[in-house]
Protein backbone atom coordinates (compact mmCIF):
# COMPACT_ATOMS: atom_id res chain seq x y z
CA UNK A 1 0.00 0.00 0.00
CA UNK A 2 1.08 3.41 -0.92
CA UNK A 3 2.31 4.73 2.38
CA UNK A 4 1.81 8.81 0.64
CA UNK A 5 -1.29 8.58 -0.14
CA UNK A 6 -2.16 7.75 3.08
CA UNK A 7 -0.45 10.56 4.39
CA UNK A 8 -2.08 12.34 2.21
CA UNK A 9 -5.52 11.41 2.99
CA UNK A 10 -4.69 11.90 6.65
CA UNK A 11 -3.35 15.62 6.22
CA UNK A 12 -6.66 16.06 3.96
CA UNK A 13 -9.00 15.52 6.88
CA UNK A 14 -7.25 17.82 9.23
CA UNK A 15 -7.60 20.63 6.82
CA UNK A 16 -11.07 19.63 5.43
CA UNK A 17 -12.41 17.03 3.83
CA UNK A 18 -10.66 15.73 0.35
CA UNK A 19 -12.47 13.49 -2.48
CA UNK A 20 -11.11 10.29 -3.69
CA UNK A 21 -10.88 11.91 -6.94
CA UNK A 22 -9.08 15.23 -5.74
CA UNK A 23 -7.09 12.68 -3.83
CA UNK A 24 -6.33 10.58 -6.63
CA UNK A 25 -5.25 13.74 -9.17
CA UNK A 26 -2.78 15.17 -6.41
CA UNK A 27 -1.13 11.87 -5.63
CA UNK A 28 -0.88 11.13 -9.40
CA UNK A 29 -2.38 7.29 -8.59
CA UNK A 30 -5.41 5.30 -10.19
CA UNK A 31 -8.68 6.23 -8.52
CA UNK A 32 -8.86 3.24 -7.22
CA UNK A 33 -5.33 2.77 -5.37
CA UNK A 34 -6.95 6.09 -3.59
CA UNK A 35 -10.45 4.85 -2.75
CA UNK A 36 -8.94 1.65 -1.09
CA UNK A 37 -7.17 4.04 1.29
CA UNK A 38 -10.18 5.96 1.98
CA UNK A 39 -12.35 3.54 2.36
CA UNK A 40 -10.76 0.46 3.07
CA UNK A 41 -14.27 -1.39 4.55
CA UNK A 42 -15.30 -2.05 1.00
CA UNK A 43 -12.03 -3.83 0.43
CA UNK A 44 -12.16 -6.71 2.55
CA UNK A 45 -9.34 -9.06 2.63
CA UNK A 46 -9.14 -12.24 0.88
CA UNK A 47 -7.67 -15.29 3.04
CA UNK A 48 -4.84 -16.54 0.33
CA UNK A 49 -5.45 -19.96 -1.11
CA UNK A 50 -1.71 -20.47 -1.77
CA UNK A 51 -0.59 -23.58 0.28
CA UNK A 52 2.98 -23.78 1.57
CA UNK A 53 4.60 -26.79 1.03
CA UNK A 54 7.35 -27.86 2.95
CA UNK A 55 10.01 -30.63 1.43
CA UNK A 56 9.80 -32.53 4.90
CA UNK A 57 6.00 -32.67 4.61
CA UNK A 58 6.39 -36.68 3.49
CA UNK A 59 9.03 -37.53 5.80
CA UNK A 60 7.04 -35.81 9.32
CA UNK A 61 5.26 -39.21 10.63
CA UNK A 62 9.19 -41.07 9.56
CA UNK A 63 10.98 -38.16 11.88
CA UNK A 64 8.52 -38.53 14.76
CA UNK A 65 8.09 -42.28 14.85
CA UNK A 66 12.34 -42.31 15.10
CA UNK A 67 12.46 -39.67 17.86
CA UNK A 68 9.26 -40.59 19.67
CA UNK A 69 10.09 -44.49 19.33
CA UNK A 70 14.15 -44.46 19.94
CA UNK A 71 15.28 -41.48 20.61
CA UNK A 72 17.06 -41.01 17.18
CA UNK A 73 19.25 -37.45 16.91
CA UNK A 74 18.73 -35.37 13.84
CA UNK A 75 21.93 -36.57 12.41
CA UNK A 76 20.72 -40.38 12.39
CA UNK A 77 17.72 -39.51 10.74
CA UNK A 78 18.76 -37.20 7.86
CA UNK A 79 21.34 -39.85 6.98
CA UNK A 80 17.98 -42.16 6.81
CA UNK A 81 16.08 -40.52 5.01
CA UNK A 82 19.12 -39.46 2.83
CA UNK A 83 19.82 -42.32 2.17
CA UNK A 84 16.53 -44.63 2.46
CA UNK A 85 14.04 -42.30 1.79
CA UNK A 86 15.60 -40.54 -0.86
CA UNK A 87 15.42 -36.77 1.11
CA UNK A 88 16.83 -34.23 -0.93
CA UNK A 89 16.68 -31.20 1.68
CA UNK A 90 19.98 -30.53 3.58
CA UNK A 91 20.60 -31.66 7.45
CA UNK A 92 19.83 -27.82 8.53
CA UNK A 93 16.13 -28.43 7.97
CA UNK A 94 16.05 -31.52 9.58
CA UNK A 95 17.54 -30.56 12.55
CA UNK A 96 15.45 -27.21 12.77
CA UNK A 97 12.07 -29.40 12.77
CA UNK A 98 13.10 -32.46 15.37
CA UNK A 99 14.53 -29.15 17.82
CA UNK A 100 11.18 -27.64 17.11
CA UNK A 101 9.32 -31.69 17.82
CA UNK A 102 11.08 -32.18 20.73
CA UNK A 103 11.18 -29.11 22.40
CA UNK A 104 6.92 -29.51 22.39
CA UNK A 105 6.88 -32.88 23.42
CA UNK A 106 8.27 -31.96 26.45
CA UNK A 107 7.13 -28.21 27.05
CA UNK A 108 3.69 -29.57 26.99
CA UNK A 109 1.65 -28.42 29.32
CA UNK A 110 0.87 -30.79 32.23
CA UNK A 111 -1.47 -30.79 34.73
CA UNK A 112 0.02 -32.32 38.59
CA UNK A 113 -2.19 -34.93 40.07
CA UNK A 114 -2.30 -36.38 43.04
CA UNK A 115 -1.85 -40.19 42.87
CA UNK A 116 -4.72 -42.30 45.18
CA UNK A 117 -3.29 -44.36 47.78
CA UNK A 118 -1.81 -48.05 46.52
CA UNK A 119 -2.45 -46.87 42.81
CA UNK A 120 0.53 -46.46 41.69
CA UNK A 121 4.26 -46.80 41.95
CA UNK A 122 7.46 -45.02 39.76
CA UNK A 123 10.61 -47.26 38.65
CA UNK A 124 13.88 -46.45 37.47
CA UNK A 125 17.69 -46.38 37.45
CA UNK A 126 20.06 -43.47 38.29
CA UNK A 127 22.91 -44.68 35.81
CA UNK A 128 26.80 -45.05 35.75
CA UNK A 129 27.48 -43.32 39.21
CA UNK A 130 31.21 -43.53 39.46
CA UNK A 131 32.99 -42.79 42.68
CA UNK A 132 36.60 -43.63 44.27
CA UNK A 133 37.19 -45.04 47.77
CA UNK A 134 39.64 -43.64 50.25
CA UNK A 135 41.95 -46.06 48.75
CA UNK A 136 41.40 -44.72 45.47
CA UNK A 137 39.53 -47.80 44.19
CA UNK A 138 36.86 -46.68 41.59
CA UNK A 139 33.25 -48.38 41.73
CA UNK A 140 31.08 -47.94 39.05
CA UNK A 141 27.61 -48.00 40.12
CA UNK A 142 23.66 -47.67 39.64
CA UNK A 143 21.10 -47.11 42.16
CA UNK A 144 17.53 -48.61 41.54
CA UNK A 145 14.90 -46.36 42.52
CA UNK A 146 11.29 -46.88 43.56
CA UNK A 147 8.56 -44.69 45.06
CA UNK A 148 5.10 -44.51 46.08
CA UNK A 149 2.88 -42.22 44.01
CA UNK A 150 0.93 -40.94 47.17
CA UNK A 151 3.19 -41.01 50.29
CA UNK A 152 6.27 -40.41 48.28
CA UNK A 153 7.91 -43.31 50.15
CA UNK A 154 11.31 -43.78 48.38
CA UNK A 155 13.33 -47.36 48.25
CA UNK A 156 17.01 -47.04 46.58
CA UNK A 157 19.55 -49.52 46.30
CA UNK A 158 23.14 -49.93 44.71
CA UNK A 159 23.71 -52.06 41.88
CA UNK A 160 26.21 -53.65 40.35
CA UNK A 161 24.74 -53.78 36.96
CA UNK A 162 20.98 -52.92 35.25
CA UNK A 163 20.13 -56.87 34.06
CA UNK A 164 16.86 -58.41 34.04
CA UNK A 165 17.02 -60.60 37.02
CA UNK A 166 19.15 -57.30 39.49
CA UNK A 167 15.67 -55.59 38.52
CA UNK A 168 13.33 -58.76 39.47
CA UNK A 169 15.22 -58.62 42.95
CA UNK A 170 15.26 -54.99 43.90
CA UNK A 171 11.45 -55.06 42.78
CA UNK A 172 11.20 -57.48 45.14
CA UNK A 173 13.10 -55.90 47.67
CA UNK A 174 11.35 -52.66 47.44
CA UNK A 175 7.80 -54.68 47.68
CA UNK A 176 9.20 -55.45 51.46
CA UNK A 177 10.34 -52.60 51.95
CA UNK A 178 7.04 -50.90 51.11
CA UNK A 179 4.73 -54.03 52.75
CA UNK A 180 3.52 -54.65 49.74
CA UNK A 181 2.23 -53.29 45.36
CA UNK A 182 0.44 -51.07 44.06
CA UNK A 183 -2.39 -51.47 41.12
CA UNK A 184 0.14 -50.28 38.32
CA UNK A 185 3.72 -49.34 37.67
CA UNK A 186 5.03 -46.96 35.82
CA UNK A 187 8.30 -47.77 34.14
CA UNK A 188 10.76 -45.86 31.52
CA UNK A 189 11.05 -47.45 28.45
CA UNK A 190 13.95 -49.53 29.39
CA UNK A 191 15.02 -52.96 27.93
CA UNK A 192 14.39 -55.18 31.11
CA UNK A 193 10.66 -54.54 30.38
CA UNK A 194 9.66 -53.95 26.76
CA UNK A 195 10.58 -55.43 23.87
CA UNK A 196 9.27 -52.01 21.98
CA UNK A 197 9.00 -48.56 23.61
CA UNK A 198 5.78 -46.66 23.88
CA UNK A 199 5.29 -44.16 21.16
CA UNK A 200 2.24 -42.05 19.57
CA UNK A 201 2.77 -44.43 16.25
CA UNK A 202 2.15 -48.31 18.17
CA UNK A 203 1.42 -49.56 21.77
CA UNK A 204 4.16 -50.95 24.10
CA UNK A 205 4.84 -54.52 23.96
CA UNK A 206 6.35 -56.00 27.57
CA UNK A 207 9.07 -58.35 27.41
CA UNK A 208 6.96 -62.21 28.00
CA UNK A 209 9.41 -62.75 31.17
CA UNK A 210 8.12 -59.44 33.07
CA UNK A 211 5.22 -60.20 32.25
CA UNK A 212 5.04 -63.17 34.11
CA UNK A 213 6.23 -61.10 37.13
CA UNK A 214 4.12 -58.53 37.04
CA UNK A 215 1.01 -60.89 36.94
CA UNK A 216 2.80 -62.74 39.62
CA UNK A 217 3.34 -59.94 42.03
CA UNK A 218 -0.29 -58.31 41.05
CA UNK A 219 0.45 -54.84 39.32
CA UNK A 220 -0.54 -53.65 35.88
CA UNK A 221 2.50 -52.53 33.31
CA UNK A 222 2.43 -48.37 32.66
CA UNK A 223 5.31 -47.15 30.30
CA UNK A 224 6.06 -43.66 29.85
CA UNK A 225 5.68 -42.24 26.13
CA UNK A 226 9.50 -41.06 24.64
CA UNK A 227 10.34 -37.62 25.75
CA UNK A 228 7.19 -37.05 28.51
CA UNK A 229 9.87 -37.34 31.85
CA UNK A 230 6.47 -35.08 33.68
CA UNK A 231 5.08 -38.10 33.31
CA UNK A 232 7.46 -39.74 35.73
CA UNK A 233 8.29 -36.15 37.51
CA UNK A 234 8.22 -37.99 41.10
CA UNK A 235 11.10 -40.70 40.47
CA UNK A 236 12.67 -37.55 37.81
CA UNK A 237 12.84 -35.65 40.75
CA UNK A 238 14.59 -38.52 43.22
CA UNK A 239 17.06 -39.27 40.62
CA UNK A 240 18.71 -35.67 41.24
CA UNK A 241 18.83 -35.95 44.85
CA UNK A 242 21.07 -39.28 43.85
CA UNK A 243 23.85 -36.55 42.85
CA UNK A 244 24.17 -36.62 46.83
CA UNK A 245 25.94 -39.69 46.86
CA UNK A 246 28.92 -37.90 44.15
CA UNK A 247 29.85 -36.10 47.79
CA UNK A 248 30.85 -39.62 49.18
CA UNK A 249 34.06 -39.35 47.02
CA UNK A 250 36.92 -40.40 48.94
CA UNK A 251 34.82 -41.18 52.67
CA UNK A 252 34.17 -44.76 52.09
CA UNK A 253 36.29 -47.74 52.65
CA UNK A 254 34.51 -50.58 50.69
CA UNK A 255 31.68 -51.54 49.17
CA UNK A 256 29.83 -52.58 51.84
CA UNK A 257 30.28 -49.10 53.56
CA UNK A 258 29.34 -47.74 50.47
CA UNK A 259 25.87 -49.93 50.73
CA UNK A 260 25.10 -48.80 54.43
CA UNK A 261 25.58 -44.89 53.21
CA UNK A 262 22.47 -45.60 50.54
CA UNK A 263 20.87 -47.36 53.10
CA UNK A 264 21.30 -44.22 55.26
CA UNK A 265 20.31 -41.80 52.67
CA UNK A 266 17.08 -43.54 52.35
CA UNK A 267 15.84 -43.09 55.25
CA UNK A 268 17.14 -39.65 55.50
CA UNK A 269 14.79 -38.99 52.71
CA UNK A 270 12.09 -40.36 53.64
CA UNK A 271 12.02 -38.19 56.76
CA UNK A 272 12.34 -35.59 54.60
CA UNK A 273 9.45 -32.40 53.81
CA UNK A 274 8.33 -32.94 50.73
CA UNK A 275 8.22 -29.40 49.53
CA UNK A 276 5.64 -29.75 46.44
CA UNK A 277 3.43 -31.71 48.95
CA UNK A 278 4.38 -30.10 51.89
CA UNK A 279 4.12 -33.57 53.55
CA UNK A 280 6.73 -36.01 54.87
CA UNK A 281 6.98 -39.52 52.87
CA UNK A 282 7.44 -41.87 56.30
CA UNK A 283 4.69 -40.25 58.61
CA UNK A 284 2.23 -40.62 54.80
CA UNK A 285 3.39 -44.00 54.44
CA UNK A 286 1.40 -45.12 57.51
CA UNK A 287 -1.72 -44.54 55.73
CA UNK A 288 -1.10 -46.02 52.50
CA UNK A 289 0.28 -49.29 54.28
CA UNK A 290 -3.14 -50.53 54.60
CA UNK A 291 -3.99 -50.13 50.62
CA UNK A 292 -1.39 -51.66 49.43
CA UNK A 293 -1.22 -55.15 47.81
CA UNK A 294 0.18 -58.24 49.53
CA UNK A 295 2.51 -60.12 47.67
CA UNK A 296 4.24 -63.53 47.86
CA UNK A 297 7.86 -63.25 48.35
CA UNK A 298 8.97 -66.78 47.88
CA UNK A 299 7.27 -66.78 44.32
CA UNK A 300 9.00 -63.72 42.96
CA UNK A 301 12.42 -65.27 44.57
CA UNK A 302 12.24 -68.06 42.15
CA UNK A 303 12.42 -65.27 38.90
CA UNK A 304 16.18 -64.64 40.14
CA UNK A 305 19.08 -66.94 41.59
CA UNK A 306 21.09 -65.46 44.41
CA UNK A 307 24.80 -66.01 43.11
CA UNK A 308 27.29 -63.67 42.22
CA UNK A 309 31.01 -64.12 40.62
CA UNK A 310 33.84 -62.46 42.99
CA UNK A 311 37.79 -62.55 42.00
CA UNK A 312 40.32 -63.24 44.60
CA UNK A 313 42.43 -60.73 45.10
CA UNK A 314 46.02 -61.60 46.29
CA UNK A 315 45.48 -62.82 49.85
CA UNK A 316 43.53 -65.20 48.78
CA UNK A 317 40.28 -63.54 49.82
CA UNK A 318 36.93 -62.20 48.50
CA UNK A 319 35.19 -59.52 49.53
CA UNK A 320 31.33 -60.20 50.15
CA UNK A 321 28.86 -57.62 51.86
CA UNK A 322 31.87 -56.10 53.42
CA UNK A 323 33.49 -59.06 54.85
CA UNK A 324 36.13 -60.98 53.46
CA UNK A 325 36.55 -64.92 53.10
CA UNK A 326 39.49 -67.38 52.57
CA UNK A 327 39.95 -69.86 49.76
CA UNK A 328 42.83 -71.57 49.17
CA UNK A 329 45.50 -69.99 47.14
CA UNK A 330 45.45 -71.89 44.07
CA UNK A 331 42.40 -69.75 43.06
CA UNK A 332 44.43 -66.70 43.18
CA UNK A 333 43.46 -63.95 40.64
CA UNK A 334 40.38 -66.70 39.66
CA UNK A 335 36.62 -65.64 39.56
CA UNK A 336 34.50 -67.82 41.73
CA UNK A 337 31.26 -68.01 41.96
CA UNK A 338 29.40 -67.26 45.33
CA UNK A 339 25.63 -69.10 46.01
CA UNK A 340 23.90 -67.81 49.00
CA UNK A 341 20.36 -69.62 49.05
CA UNK A 342 19.78 -68.37 52.88
CA UNK A 343 20.93 -65.67 54.85
CA UNK A 344 23.65 -67.56 56.99
CA UNK A 345 26.08 -69.68 54.87
CA UNK A 346 27.65 -68.65 51.11
CA UNK A 347 28.79 -71.45 49.15
CA UNK A 348 31.75 -70.80 46.88
CA UNK A 349 32.49 -72.67 43.54
CA UNK A 350 35.15 -72.57 40.83
CA UNK A 351 33.25 -73.66 37.63
CA UNK A 352 30.47 -76.68 38.34
CA UNK A 353 33.65 -77.43 41.66
CA UNK A 354 32.56 -76.92 45.22
CA UNK A 355 35.33 -75.22 47.49
CA UNK A 356 33.96 -74.43 50.69
CA UNK A 357 31.32 -72.65 52.51
CA UNK A 358 31.33 -70.04 55.57
CA UNK A 359 29.27 -69.07 57.79
CA UNK A 360 28.15 -65.06 56.92
CA UNK A 361 26.59 -64.22 60.36
CA UNK A 362 30.20 -64.17 62.50
CA UNK A 363 30.95 -60.50 63.49
CA UNK A 364 34.64 -60.51 61.97
CA UNK A 365 36.17 -58.77 59.47
CA UNK A 366 38.03 -61.80 57.90
CA UNK A 367 37.21 -65.38 57.97
CA UNK A 368 39.77 -68.31 57.03
CA UNK A 369 39.55 -71.76 57.25
CA UNK A 370 42.02 -73.67 58.83
CA UNK A 371 43.51 -75.62 55.77
CA UNK A 372 43.48 -72.36 53.84
CA UNK A 373 45.33 -70.02 56.74
CA UNK A 374 48.02 -73.33 56.60
CA UNK A 375 48.47 -72.94 52.68
CA UNK A 376 48.67 -69.27 52.32
CA UNK A 377 51.27 -69.49 55.24
CA UNK A 378 53.84 -72.01 53.33
CA UNK A 379 52.83 -70.67 50.15
CA UNK A 380 54.91 -67.57 51.60
CA UNK A 381 57.34 -66.34 54.01
CA UNK A 382 56.64 -69.58 56.12
CA UNK A 383 57.09 -72.12 53.44
CA UNK A 384 60.61 -73.49 55.00
CA UNK A 385 58.30 -74.30 58.58
CA UNK A 386 57.48 -77.54 59.43
CA UNK A 387 53.54 -78.36 60.27
CA UNK A 388 53.93 -77.84 64.17
CA UNK A 389 55.54 -74.42 64.18
CA UNK A 390 52.52 -73.14 61.30
CA UNK A 391 50.26 -74.74 63.60
CA UNK A 392 52.04 -72.11 67.07
CA UNK A 393 51.72 -69.55 64.15
CA UNK A 394 48.31 -70.30 63.51
CA UNK A 395 46.83 -69.97 67.35
CA UNK A 396 49.31 -67.06 68.00
CA UNK A 397 47.41 -64.79 64.98
CA UNK A 398 43.73 -66.22 66.08
CA UNK A 399 44.40 -65.17 69.69
CA UNK A 400 46.01 -61.83 69.14
CA UNK A 401 43.39 -60.45 66.27
CA UNK A 402 40.46 -60.14 67.50
CA UNK A 403 38.75 -59.11 63.98
CA UNK A 404 40.19 -62.64 62.10
CA UNK A 405 38.24 -66.39 62.30
CA UNK A 406 39.87 -69.09 61.81
CA UNK A 407 37.37 -71.90 61.53
CA UNK A 408 39.06 -74.89 62.71
CA UNK A 409 36.57 -77.52 61.00
CA UNK A 410 38.30 -79.74 58.88
CA UNK A 411 35.75 -79.51 55.95
CA UNK A 412 37.69 -82.29 53.87
CA UNK A 413 35.59 -84.56 55.88
CA UNK A 414 32.27 -83.01 55.63
CA UNK A 415 30.10 -84.43 53.00
CA UNK A 416 28.26 -81.41 51.35
CA UNK A 417 26.13 -84.06 49.11
CA UNK A 418 22.82 -83.33 50.72
CA UNK A 419 23.36 -79.82 49.59
CA UNK A 420 24.60 -79.98 46.18
CA UNK A 421 21.18 -82.11 45.89
CA UNK A 422 19.35 -79.63 47.63
CA UNK A 423 20.78 -76.50 45.73
CA UNK A 424 20.19 -78.17 42.25
CA UNK A 425 16.71 -79.17 42.91
CA UNK A 426 15.85 -75.67 43.82
CA UNK A 427 17.58 -74.69 40.62
CA UNK A 428 15.80 -77.38 38.48
CA UNK A 429 12.30 -76.35 39.81
CA UNK A 430 13.58 -72.45 39.03
CA UNK A 431 14.28 -73.43 35.42
CA UNK A 432 11.15 -75.57 34.78
CA UNK A 433 9.37 -72.38 36.36
CA UNK A 434 10.66 -70.56 33.46
CA UNK A 435 9.78 -72.89 30.64
CA UNK A 436 6.25 -73.43 31.99
CA UNK A 437 5.79 -69.97 32.08
CA UNK A 438 7.07 -69.82 28.02
CA UNK A 439 5.20 -71.95 27.14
Amino acid sequence: MRTDVELKNRSGRRCGKLSVSEIARRMNCSWITADKIVHPEKYPKKDSKRVYKSILDDYKDIIKQKVESFGSNAKGIWYLLKTKYEYKGSYETVKNYVRTFKKSAINNATIRFETSKGYQIQVDWKETLTLKSRFNVEYTINIFLMILGYSRYKYIQLTYDRKQQTLFECMTNAFEYFGGSTEEILFDNMKTVVDRAKSTYGNVVINEKFASFAKDAGFKVRCCIAFRPKTKGRVELLAKIMNRLKAFNGEFSNEYELEEIVKRLNEDINNELVQEVNIIPSERHKKETEFLTTINVDLLSTYYIKEKKYKVNKNSLISFHGKKYSVPPRFIGKEITVKFVDDSFIYLYYTTDFICSHNTTLDYAISYKKEHYTEILKTGDYKHLDNKKIEEIIWSNYEVDDNVFIDFTNEENVDYTEFNKEYNKQLNEFFEGVVNRDE
